[in-house]
């Protein structure tokens, strides 16, 4: 992979997140709340502390979303360049010894993934990519399978909805999986948005469907799979960006517009985005509601 300072200092990071991530793993972890069936271990905050502290001292200039302490960002409303850190992603797989976990870093530039690496250490696997340079697995170019039948497929599916509004969140969740039960070779729910991105960009699955869109989950999958040549796009087949909807991958646009109808009449079926803005749940997240209403 070409020689580059962002990825040199994600690598060097993502060393001692898999050290530090493994060698905690059996300890007794206390946790905080961040809402219903929502949590952060002390394990999440440590991490993204070290992360921000040695990015502060190394790119003094370039700010930092991060799951633990996050800041509102939108397409209309960010830093021409900024990092995106997700310390775990796949806490709950992680706090159970699941080994489907991985701390994602990310480099945003004009709202679009640049730089990356994702590392999954009880994997042994370190996904890279850079824009224009292609995507990689421990040093390896990667690329998307060629398999272009939604029957042929095995799919990854995002996790159920908890929080606000989750019981209409779950409705069209479960809806769309039925549907796609019935249609595709095998569906694959492995807790981590991350980690199903980077099956796509490897080829192991055809499509992903993550029906959230949180940046610390899915930049760095995202620049995995378009540099490893798969689509990623929004419910309505629009190129994906900080104000999706939806995070859905694919590995080619036959499979993208399969998926594309199934999402679209399930949200039909639910009337989705009326309801989900209609909803008398006050609380709904920023991104969703900016989105959706």
């Amino acid at each position: 992979m070409k020689e580059n300072k962002y990825i040199s200092a994600i690598n060097q990071l993502l060393d001692y997140t898999d050290e530090f991530c493994i060698s905690n793993m059996d300890k007794m972890h206390e946790y905080s709340m961040k809402g219903d069936r929502d949590f952060a271990l002390e394990v999440d905050v440590a991490i993204e502390g070290y992360i921000k502290d040695f990015i502060k001292k190394n790119f003094p200039d370039i700010p930092v979303l991060g799951e633990e302490t996050e800041w509102s960002v939108t397409q209309n409303r960010m830093p021409e360049l900024f990092w995106v850190i997700d310390p775990i992603d796949g806490t709950v797989n992680y706090s159970k010894k699941i080994p489907e976990f991985g701390t994602c870093i990310a480099l945003v530039k004009e709202g679009k993934p640049c730089a990356c690496g994702i590392s999954f250490p009880l994997l042994r696997e370190r996904y890279n990519a850079l824009k224009n340079n292609g995507a990689f697995l421990n040093g390896k170019q990667i690329k998307v399978s060629n398999n272009d039948q939604l029957r042929d497929s095995v799919i990854g599916y995002g996790d159920f909805a908890v929080k606000e509004n989750f019981r209409l969140k779950n409705k069209l969740r479960i809806g769309l999986l039925a549907d796609l039960a019935n249609c595709v070779q095998r569906v694959r729910m492995p807790g981590s948005a991350a980690l199903q991105l980077a099956w796509l960009a490897s080829g192991r699955i055809d499509l992903s469907v993550t029906l959230s869109n949180s940046a610390w989950d899915v930049q760095s999958g995202i620049l995995l799979v378009t540099e490893a040549g798969g689509k990623v796009f929004d419910y309505d087949g629009s190129e994906h960006s900080l104000n999706s909807l939806f995070t859905i991958a694919s590995n080619n646009d036959i499979i993208k517009n399969k998926i594309k109808e199934l999402i679209e009449n399930n949200m039909n079926r639910l009337n989705y985005k009326q309801s989900l803005c209609a909803s008398d749940e006050s609380a709904v997240d920023k991104e969703t509601k900016t989105t959706a209403c």
